[in-house]
């Protein structure tokens, strides 16, 4: 191991002091893989693989948070319909949740990450209170299956069986207002 000035070994063995040059390239490899590191968590999240607009819209028959079986379809009694897939603890469905309740259409959550019952009245209570759609808990995840669900929120609007809006995150909740009205003929 080289030996510094005095005849001890220097820091990790350098035996003499960085140049200036030296911490400018530190710094400037630092700053710039930095800089990658954040472009790549900016722009490779994960995307939505949502059903094509058009497509029939699976049937979902699933127990309620709060007790009872539904069938989707037939609780929509022929409306159009708004399918809601969400995790209790993401932060992007707990401020879509209350949005929700003020749809022209019935809502039906379902529980896209197998959180408990109990978590999901918790959610329920703290980010939709006065909201009466049904909570729906989808245990084994053949609901979010069904409809390609991979990030939450994920929204659908369906209306005679058929998907007529789809869309993911805070961006796919926003636009669901407008589908709605044009839906209902507005």
């Amino acid at each position: 191991m080289p030996e510094a000035r005095g005849g001890t070994p220097g820091y990790l063995g350098i035996s003499r002091r960085p140049t200036r040059r030296e911490w400018r390239r530190v710094l400037i490899v630092f700053a710039v893989g930095t800089m990658v590191l954040v472009l790549l968590l900016l722009f490779l999240r994960p995307r939505a693989n949502l059903l094509a607009v058009g497509a029939a819209a699976p049937a979902i028959n699933l127990a309620a948070a709060g007790g009872g079986q539904v069938s989707v379809p037939a609780a929509a009694a022929g409306k159009p319909f708004v399918l809601e897939f969400f995790e209790a603890g993401c932060a992007h469905c707990q401020q879509a949740a209350s949005q929700l309740c003020g749809e022209k259409v019935p809502v039906f959550a379902v529980d896209a990450a197998k959180d408990s019952t109990q978590a999901i009245l918790d959610y329920r209570h703290q980010y939709a209170p006065g909201c009466s759609y049904p909570m729906l808990v989808d245990p084994d995840l053949t609901a979010s299956g069904a409809y390609a669900v991979n990030v939450v929120p994920t929204v659908y609007l369906v209306k005679d069986g058929r998907i007529v809006y789809s869309g993911s995150g805070l961006d796919g909740v926003a636009g669901l207002a407008a589908a709605v009205q044009k839906a209902l003929g507005g």
